[in-house]
Formats: structure tokens, sequence, C-alpha cells
């Protein structure tokens, strides 16, 4: 179970941007939105965010695991409801340092969309099956949360099948929670 803690990028995926063209290029024009609507009505989300990233695991065998890794968050451009930036996994004890990319989409009321992408171009679900040796079952792809006022909260989740472990399904809970500072 170590093993596939040790990838909290993987794990956490982070918040912050998602919904993204499918060629990840970036910030692209809004589709089946309304043109008329100005990228005033969209609440600015660019900015430097800290925070944390949290994992709950349970396992198929009633064990739980939690996880926190300081992370930042870096909001670089935003189009209208589209963002992007990159988020850092710091360095601690328990968390292996780990940096990403993120898309993102937002709704004038601050409902936030958000896909964190590993540096080989897959979102973080997919990278933490890969770095850890056990297979993706299913997971969120996306995060989904808010903003509200310089605070950012997302969610996400996976269910992964870990041969290693003698089997075990391990189900991970992602939470963000980041401040604009």
């Amino acid at each position: 179970m170590t093993r596939l803690l040790r990838y909290p990028a993987a794990l956490l995926g982070l918040a912050a941007v998602a919904a993204c063209d499918a060629t990840h290029a970036g910030p692209a024009g809004v589709v089946g939105t309304d043109r008329a609507t100005s990228a005033a009505a969209f609440p600015s989300m660019l900015g430097s965010y800290g925070g944390t990233a949290a994992a709950h695991v349970r396992t198929s065998k009633g064990q739980t695991y939690d996880l926190s890794c300081p992370l930042r968050v870096d909001v670089l451009t935003q189009t209208d409801d589209r963002f992007s930036g990159t988020v850092a996994v710091q360095d601690t004890d328990h968390c292996k340092a780990e940096s990403c990319t993120l898309r993102g989409t937002e709704g004038v009321d601050g409902a936030l969309t958000v896909t964190a992408y590993a540096s080989d171009g897959t979102n973080v679900f997919e990278y933490a099956a890969a770095q850890t040796g056990c297979t993706l079952v299913r997971s969120s792809d996306s995060f989904s949360g808010n903003l509200v006022g310089n605070v950012v909260t997302a969610a996400g989740n996976g269910v992964y099948d870990c041969p290693f472990f003698g089997g075990l399904r391990a189900f991970v809970d992602v939470t963000v929670s980041a401040s604009r500072t």
C-alpha cells in the first residue's frame, strides 16, 4: 500500500483546472456557450494558490489510509471560462515531489471542473496506476469543485486493482483545498 501512496500527484491529482480540449493545447474557444457572455462574467482564477491535497484510501480488505500533501497551484492563463496552469506537490516525509499541468473550466457561479495531467500526458489517476503497478478500474478523470472568494476546493476519485497486494482493490477519494496567496 505504501507504493500506492508514494505517488501523491497521481493519487491526489490536484485540483484547480479541467475539461479542456481533446488536444490539451490550452485554452480554446468556448463551444456551446453564449458568446455574448463577457470574460468579466467569470471570476478570475489567475494567481498562485497554496494548500493541501488529501487522499482517503480504503481497501477491499477493510484497511484505511489517509495522506495529506502540501501543494502549490499557479493558474497562468484564463480566457473566458477556460484556464490553465501548473500544480506542484511539495516533497515531505510522506509525499514525493511531483509536478503536473492543469486545465479547467469554470462557471459564472465559480463551479469548477479541473483535470491535472502528468508529464506523460495522462491524467493523474492514470498516472497513479502506471507509477504504482495497479490497474485503474475507473475514475472521475477530473475534479469538480468551486472557487469561493479566494479559496478553491475540488474532489475526484479513482478505483484501483493492485495485484502485488494480493488482489487488493483500493478506493481513493481525493480532495484539494487551496487559498490564493
